[in-house]
């Protein structure tokens, strides 16, 4: 393998500043390795040239491009063919071939509106327990379920007022109904209650406004 052919270069901050030496390769690029501090600019990356900056893979927690005062918040590369963005140092969707996904427990916005949103995901309810979730409601519709038990439940959404369009018999409406999954508002927040039984998975997820 050749080595590439490299030349010395120089960068200032300002003319009265120090120079900070690096290696010109000759074609033009940049090869650095190490982080360059050029007064308050850090500079970190693996190549640079006209068209392209190569960077470290970074984290959830330390992202690879990050803001000043917030480097817990940017764009990382964390699984092949897979750009995360994470907000205070936890991945809140991810880009792929596929599309782009949006974490678990996440909500989607555009312009204002709630297009879809997991907003309850209990892998473990047992009996008695109230998942809840601080909603003062919307318009469209609301899928639960119990993978537990194959069952599930469409409702219309209008505020905070449910109507079944389909519904499992698991399901109700109705806060304490006996042997049942209970879906309801309180409180300002949407809660489902589980009088059926241990470790059942439920899930919710709403698609609307």
């Amino acid at each position: 393998m050749v080595n590439p052919t490299y030349k010395k270069g120089f960068f200032t901050s300002s003319p009265s500043a120090e120079a900070y030496l690096g290696d010109l390769k000759s074609d033009g690029t940049v090869q650095l390795a190490a982080d360059w501090n050029v007064g308050a600019f850090d500079l970190t990356c693996v190549d640079m040239n006209a068209t392209k900056l190569l960077v470290g893979t970074g984290s959830a927690s330390a992202p690879s491009i990050s803001f000043t005062g917030y480097t817990n918040t940017g764009w990382y590369y964390n699984t092949a063919g897979r750009i995360y963005g994470a907000v205070g140092g936890a991945s809140i969707l991810y880009a792929y071939s596929g599309g782009v996904t949006i974490e678990s427990g996440k909500n989607l916005f555009l312009d204002g509106g709630r297009i879809s949103a997991v907003v309850i995901n209990n892998a473990d309810s047992d009996t008695d327990e109230v998942d809840s979730y601080t909603w003062a409601g919307g318009y469209g519709m609301l899928i639960v379920s119990c993978s537990t038990d194959t069952a599930a439940a469409v409702y219309r959404l209008e505020g905070t007022t449910l109507t079944a369009i389909s519904a499992n018999a698991a399901f109700n409406t109705a806060k304490d109904n006996a042997a049942t999954y209970n879906v309801y508002f309180e409180g300002g927040a949407l809660k489902v209650q589980n009088k059926v039984g241990d470790n059942k998975a439920i899930k919710v997820g709403f698609y609307g406004l």
